[in-house]
């Protein structure tokens, strides 16, 4: 009997469900989604916030430095490093979902 070789799934690895042409949603709880051609918009549960991009002649530049609060109503709560992280690497892996190439600005 062939066994099938299936790989394992690492905690850092989510699967998305498209939910627009340029729009995921994760089972993790986030959505990714472009609003605009400069605009990437994050959703975590009751919060988001608004990632500046600029297209590229084959890859957008992602200007996450730029990113230093969640949007209102959550604006006072300024991004610790932690959130920075987790919030990058869910970006990071639905960009990558979305088969764009990018880079960090």
């Amino acid at each position: 009997m062939a066994r099938k070789n299936r790989r394992r799934l690492s905690e850092e690895e989510a699967h998305f469900v498209e939910v627009g042409a340029q729009s995921v949603r994760s089972d993790r709880s986030f959505e990714v989604a472009f609003v605009g051609r400069f605009e990437l918009l994050y959703k975590e549960g009751d919060r988001s916030l608004i990632i500046p991009v600029d297209p590229l002649f084959d890859r957008l530049l992602v200007e996450f430095s730029r990113v230093v609060t969640w949007a209102e109503p959550h604006a006072a709560h300024l991004l610790m490093a932690d959130d920075r992280e987790r919030i990058w690497r869910n970006v990071e892996s639905a960009l990558k979902r979305l088969r764009l190439g990018f880079e960090i600005g």
